[in-house]
């Protein structure tokens, strides 16, 4: 006949060991489908993921530098080509990627559109760092910054249009349908409004368009994030926020310090209120 008593016991000792294995088990598939969701098949040679980690690698190369050296660009002028080429080849190699044509109710999950959005943006920015290391190299008068600035400007809001229009029934406001609330949706209005303010005022100093590389750029990510559900909503809202804060005030150091004084960042900051 069988004992009970000590199978009982046998058992109950080595519940706890089976709950703590399969709690390991749990969290180390965890980290394991964090992984697989992030890293896809659609990448199989990875040269999105390897320009990803050298393009962080020049976020910390920039960010260090922040200050007098322009954050490098002009202590480092032979850099500037290749940092130029890197960032465009980073949004120009997500286009080997499936995602949604449609934007979700929420809005913060990247869909087409946006990517188009963002590889706009992102060459306005680079075109302006082009521009300041070419004034540099030929010593331009700055009148002609100016009037490039304007033209710049201008070709990017068409061709952001442009963009939205080869959507077709699935263009939408960037930040007019995000799912946040009103004092939000201000917020992230007036900072990139403030941005093309200080693009068309702009100074000959290449942080404040690196920084809207950097914030183009880790925005897309943030809303890659969302969209394999490895991070909430509000928390990658808040990154975002915070992000365009920390823009802000490399702007306004750049300014202030570096540039025209305060009075051009105060224009462009005017035309951002409009």
């Amino acid at each position: 006949h069988t004992i009970h008593p000590p199978r009982q016991k046998m058992t109950a000792a080595t519940t706890a060991d089976d709950q703590a294995q399969s709690t390991e088990r749990n969290k180390l598939a965890g980290s394991g489908a964090w992984a697989t969701r992030l890293f896809t098949h659609e990448d199989p040679q990875n040269v999105h993921k390897t320009l990803g980690a050298l393009c962080l690698l020049s976020y910390v190369f920039r960010l260090a530098q922040v200050g007098e050296s322009d954050m490098g660009f002009a202590t480092h002028p032979e850099w500037t080509v290749p940092t130029l080429v890197l960032h465009l080849l980073l949004n120009a190699s997500s286009f080997v990627f499936n995602i949604p044509a449609a934007r979700i109710k929420s809005g913060y999950r990247i869909w087409r559109e946006y990517r188009l959005h963002s590889l706009v943006f992102l060459s306005r920015s680079l075109t302006f760092i082009a521009l300041v290391y070419l004034e540099q190299l030929y010593q331009w008068p700055p009148s002609y910054r100016y009037d490039l600035h304007i033209v710049v400007v201008l070709g990017t809001m068409a061709a952001a249009d442009l963009s939205s229009n080869s959507q077709g029934k699935y263009r939408s406001g960037s930040i007019r349908e995000m799912g946040v609330p009103p004092v939000v949706k201000y917020f992230f209005s007036f900072m990139q409004l403030c941005a093309t303010g200080g693009c068309i005022l702009g100074i000959a100093r290449c942080s404040s368009q690196f920084i809207y590389v950097i914030i183009i750029q880790l925005n897309a990510f943030l809303m890659t994030l969302r969209r394999k559900n490895l991070a909430s909503h509000n928390f990658l809202l808040f990154l975002y926020g915070v992000m365009l804060s920390v823009g802000y005030i490399v702007c306004d150091m750049d300014h202030r310090f570096y540039g025209g004084g305060p009075y051009i960042w105060m224009g462009s900051m005017c035309l951002g209120f409009t």
